[in-house]
């Protein structure tokens, strides 16, 4: 489960054109909030989470988050 629908991200020359697409004004090191949704697969934005076998709540990047949500169809943390 989604802890957090909003996440903090810093621009930089690698994903400033990115946002730019996504309708976002910003230029290199400008800090925006965005949707978590909106992230890209790869990003390394740091989410929180909680799962949904034990409850607790973890912290990873966007990336390793998604990747094992794709492979267990739920959050699940790595004790789970």
């Amino acid at each position: 489960m989604i802890i957090n629908e909003n996440v903090e991200v810093t621009i930089n020359g690698s994903n400033k054109e990115y946002w730019n697409k996504l309708g976002y004004k910003c230029s290199g090191k400008d800090k925006i909030i965005v949707n978590q949704k909106e992230l890209p697969n790869n990003s390394h934005v740091v989410e929180q989470r909680k799962c949904d076998c034990c409850g607790k709540i973890y912290s990873n990047t966007h990336q390793k988050l998604l990747r094992t949500y794709n492979s267990f169809n739920k959050d699940v943390c790595q004790f789970c």
